[in-house]
């Protein structure tokens, strides 16, 4: 069973800054706003909308996976 929820808004951040950088509370308010605009504009349930925000700097997810895995089983 597949559960929708009636509206997703997606910013790809690095995991934890969910809403921007820490202390940077003019984007995380923007975001905030365009989040909760979405109640009264999306009209389709289970509609996952990317945010058009960029993260200011370089950044990687982790992977689960050391970078010296093969040397560490070795």
């Amino acid at each position: 069973m597949q559960v929708l929820p009636p509206r997703s808004a997606f910013v790809n951040f690095p995991m934890g800054n969910n809403f921007g950088a820490p202390g940077d509370v003019e984007r995380q308010s923007e975001i905030m706003r365009t989040a909760l605009a979405m109640i009264h504009e999306t009209e389709q349930a289970g509609r996952l909308i990317d945010l058009p925000y960029e993260w200011s700097g370089p950044f990687e997810y982790f992977t689960g996976r050391g970078k010296n895995t093969a040397e560490a089983a070795s």
